[in-house]
């Protein structure tokens, strides 16, 4: 199946920011806000730990990287926000790496990201 639960798959990212700490010295806290319903909803193997590596790969130059996983289910949607506290990036960044994704430009720098978007849009379509 191509699809988990979604408290596998945040087993799987608790266990990835686990293995992340013993490299990192404990610097990253993950919280994860969910209803237990939002938890027993399906979502695409793999769908999350790209936006955790990214957090974590961008982010490590605070102090303390907190990651923050939301999930919300509005009329039957999922809705996944994967937030933290690391720098960011510009605001142009963010605008060539939006148009880059739907322009469908293969931008190498951004791996985890286009593969993402791409296997979201084959599996839930452009909505």
């Amino acid at each position: 199946s191509h699809t988990v639960e979604l408290n596998e798959e945040l087993n799987y990212i608790e266990q990835y920011v686990a293995i992340q700490n013993i490299r990192f010295d404990d610097m990253i806290k993950l919280h994860i806000e969910s209803s237990e319903e939002a938890r027993h909803q399906t979502i695409g193997k793999m769908m999350l730990q790209p936006l955790i590596e990214n957090a974590i790969k961008h982010g490590r130059d605070t102090e303390s990287l907190d990651i923050t996983i939301r999930l919300t289910l509005a009329r039957q949607n999922l809705h996944v926000l994967v937030c933290d506290n690391g720098i960011g990036m510009s605001s142009s960044r963010l605008q060539y790496v939006r148009q880059s994704l739907n322009n469908d430009v293969f931008d190498t720098k951004h791996l985890g990201l286009n593969h993402l978007h791409n296997k979201a849009m084959i599996q839930y379509g452009s909505h």
